[in-house]
């Protein structure tokens, strides 16, 4: 059996589209090099 490491992502959205995309890269960023192989935001 194979184990997976998953992120889970909760953030605080706004009307700015482009800012809700970079917190979005950012925290993905953050899980993936905490070793998170699936991030669910």
């Amino acid at each position: 059996m194979r184990n997976v490491k998953v992120g889970l992502v909760q953030m605080s959205c706004t009307a700015d589209v482009n800012d809700n995309l970079a917190k979005a890269i950012t925290k993905t960023r953050e899980a993936a090099a905490q070793g998170a192989q699936i991030v669910c935001l």
